[in-house]
């Protein structure tokens, strides 16, 4: 299901959302700069708010479906960018619950965590490079691959 402006209109917090992912929204879109209705809008689309999901198929875990390799890839642009050293919530969290293996992802904090650094890099890129940091766009290219996403853009199959 795809998350359009709608859907996210049609949801009321106070049903829509368990506390605990609510309540991780609230924590990490302030520490990382992303929209709180987005964190939400995602948690409900990708997993529907159910933190121990996991989709052999697309191999995602968790609250955002998050790929191993696109966790780790978090981590380490985490640690590059300095959040490590400069958010002492991001290390508590990542020294706690990162080990780098895939189940590490259904903890929900972490899983949350870096599933709204991915949407804060995804969202930056598109604004530098084609002013487009608008949600339909982040969210397409957080389901399809930034990559794709781009092609779309040059080609003008994406308005």
């Amino acid at each position: 299901m795809p998350i359009t402006p709608e859907i996210t209109k049609r949801l009321v917090l106070d049903r829509s959302y368990p506390q605990t992912v609510r309540a991780l929204a609230e924590k990490w879109g302030p520490i990382l700069g992303v929209d709180q209705s987005w964190i939400l809008s995602h948690c409900y689309v990708e997993s529907s708010n159910r933190p121990l999901v996991y989709n052999p198929a697309g191999k995602a875990w968790g609250l955002m479906q998050l790929k191993l390799p696109t966790a780790t890839d978090m981590v380490q642009r985490m640690k590059s960018f300095g959040l490590v050293k400069e958010q002492p919530k991001v290390k508590e969290v990542l020294v706690k619950s990162w080990r780098g293996q895939g189940e590490d992802l259904l903890n929900p904090e972490l899983n949350l965590m870096l599933g709204t650094f991915y949407l804060r890099l995804i969202r930056d890129s598109f604004k530098e490079k084609f002013d487009r940091g608008d949600h339909e766009i982040v969210a397409a290219a957080y389901n399809q691959g930034p990559g794709a996403v781009r092609k779309a853009l040059r080609s003008g199959e994406f308005e």
